[in-house]
């Protein structure tokens, strides 16, 4: 509800993908069902909303409509003022949840939210006080197949699977206001799975010049608008205090700083209605008053979105029309007992492996093979997207096609020689480039900053290559200290000035330092097997057995005596077969996010089951 982002979405009778502002991700499924009528009624929602289609909505509004302009100046302002001059509204703070109603574990809390209004001065903008809104969001979004519902439901009965899979999405922004509502400036951090970017807005004289750190550095852009111009949150801030009546309607230009972007707002007020909100012995039903908040992005696109709240104009539950994504006002202990663990959340992917129970501790270490299956879940799936999805072998990792929709995947411990594999099963044959060895926007160990690194290892350029990258693996790993949720995708020269670094981090910093030492390396990325994050997902029922859970990560492979070795800097040790490559990378291209969509669509498609564990003798 308040991740106030930009996501894309598809407009009935369009294919091209277009961004949408929404106070939440449409990802969640609906909550409990009610034998009395009221605005959640799942199946009302999921026909296609009359903004969803192009049209003129201007005809669409009544002939008593009241207009006027969303603001958070008019809230509270003095009556006895003789001035009339615009103050700042009161401090507030509201906490907010975002829930999933699984048929195999009931409504479960994915997401936690909180929000915080306050009066501050902007060090940059100057000592006047100004509005201060913060936002701090978490959210484990699940990962399913983006199906038509009979094909959802024919290709998945029984206990669906949607919450196999989870995508760490976050987000952290400041949002600084003047007495008169308009937005000045906003710092904005958004972390999808492993990627992280952070950016700088500042607004004046009808325009906002937005600077973006992403993986190659830092860009700049600028957005033009006219007249004032809202934050994300302005709904939230112009109805507290100030309700809309029916028929009445407000408008303003809102900033959508995650895709960098203005857009249309309109907040149209309906009558009070029957409502689901959170109270303290759950999710209830209450009379609550209704506004529709109406965004539009360009001239035809729109979208519509409900917001039900109490008669101070406090919103207590949101959802997006023609979605099952629902979230809940709550307080701040009941924040604290039911959406801190989810953002006490430490990886960023996650997967569910149901299957053989895989052995922790001292019994992992002398699992000598791990097979899985890998099962696509369209019941049809066409041939681009099976091309597309299909799992490729990585080093000491081997594929068999058991059918049209089936892999089954060999991790080993140790290589493999051909003459024990059968013809069926695909090896890692990819010799490396002129690119492995490449200097490039994220692997620049050309810089300055890199040189101050690569001089700990200058020492060790006698040994061979195989224990020169054995020694810069451990060194690399002694530099940087683990940190599950970094930066992710960021050039080896920045990461040079950190000590702590996630797992893609500490992938770049030792593919630097191997490639300036003249051996070939690459990425890979996928999943790694970890009992450690079962105790911060929802736990499963109790009649069906706890699945075994992979968390995002990435590692090296490097070519020695033309053969490739699998390196962690993370543990400073080679591989094991606790990990599932999904994609191996040269990194050639600055960009990450072709890279993070392959992986989310593999994870969003296919259903992953241990199928066998091999203890060496």
């Amino acid at each position: 509800m308040m991740r106030i982002i930009m996501t894309n979405w598809r407009p009935a009778g369009r294919s091209r993908r277009i961004p949408q502002w929404i106070v939440g991700i449409p990802f969640l499924y609906g909550l409990m069902g009610c034998d009395l009528p009221d605005r959640h009624d799942i199946g009302v929602l999921r026909r296609p909303a009359a903004w969803e289609v192009d049209s003129d909505t201007s005809a669409e509004l009544s002939s008593t409509a009241q207009l006027s302009s969303l603001s958070i100046s008019a809230v509270n302002r003095s009556a006895t003022s003789v001035s009339g001059d615009d103050v700042l509204p009161p401090p507030w703070e509201q906490w907010y949840l975002h829930y999933l109603d699984s048929p195999r574990v009931g409504p479960t809390v994915i997401g936690g939210v909180a929000m915080k209004s306050e009066t501050s001065k902007d060090a940059v903008a100057g000592d006047e006080d100004r509005l201060k809104v913060t936002l701090s969001e978490r959210m484990l979004t699940p990962l399913y197949p983006v199906l038509p519902a009979r094909l959802l439901q024919k290709s998945l009965p029984a206990a669906t699977r949607v919450d196999r899979a989870f995508c760490m999405t976050t987000k952290e922004q400041t949002f600084w206001h003047s007495a008169d509502g308009q937005l000045q400036r906003v710092i904005c951090s958004t972390r999808r799975g492993p990627l992280e970017t952070t950016k700088t807005i500042a607004v004046a004289n009808e325009s906002a010049s937005i600077e973006a750190m992403g993986p190659t550095g830092i860009v700049n852009k600028k957005l033009s608008f006219e007249g004032s111009l809202g934050g994300p949150l302005l709904v939230y801030q112009s109805l507290r205090g100030n309700p809309i009546g029916p028929n009445e309607v407000r408008t303003a230009t809102v900033l959508l700083p995650a895709h960098d972007i203005t857009a249309k707002l309109q907040l149209r007020g309906n009558p009070p209605v029957l409502a689901k909100r959170f109270k303290d012995d759950g999710i209830g039903l209450g009379l609550l008053n209704e506004a529709i908040g109406l965004i539009t992005t360009g001239e035809t696109h729109h979208r519509e979105r409900c917001y039900w709240y109490d008669d101070e104009g406090v919103i207590q539950t949101t959802n997006i029309v023609g979605e099952p994504d629902f979230a809940f006002r709550c307080n701040q202990e009941q924040f604290e007992r039911l959406g801190r663990p989810i953002l006490d959340q430490s990886h960023c992917l996650g997967v569910k492996v149901s299957g053989k129970r895989i052995p922790t501790g001292q019994a992992f270490d002398k699992v000598s093979h791990l097979a899985l299956d890998v099962e696509c879940l369209h019941p049809n799936p066409p041939q681009s997207l099976v091309d597309g999805l299909v799992m490729r072998p990585a080093v000491r990792q081997y594929i068999q096609r058991l059918d049209e929709q089936r892999q089954r995947i060999v991790l080993a411990r140790e290589v493999v020689s051909d003459d024990k594999l059968s013809d069926r099963y695909q090896t890692y044959q990819s010799p490396s480039t002129e690119v492995d060895l490449a200097a490039t926007a994220l692997i620049d160990f050309r810089s300055g900053a890199m040189q101050g690194v690569l001089a700990t290892v200058a020492s060790l350029r006698n040994l061979d290559k195989h224990e020169l990258a054995l020694e810069i693996n451990r060194t690399v790993h002694s530099l940087l200290t683990y940190r599950s949720l970094g930066r992710g995708f960021q050039p080896a020269s920045r990461i040079a000035t950190s000590t702590t670094a996630d797992s893609t981090e500490h992938a770049i910093m030792l593919i630097a330092m191997l490639r300036a030492n003249g051996i070939p390396a690459r990425m890979a990325m996928g999943l790694r097997f970890d009992p450690a994050i079962e105790k911060s997902v929802s736990e499963e029922s109790p009649s069906e057995p706890q699945a075994n859970l992979f968390g995002y990560h990435a590692w090296v492979i490097a070519e020695v005596d033309q053969r490739w070795i699998s390196l962690d800097p993370t543990t400073g040790q080679t591989t094991t077969v606790d990990r599932i490559a999904l994609e191996v990378t040269d990194l050639a291209d600055g960009n990450p996010d072709p890279l993070i969509d392959r992986m989310l669509g593999q994870l969003r498609w296919y259903d992953f089951k241990v199928h066998k564990i091999i203890a060496a003798r």
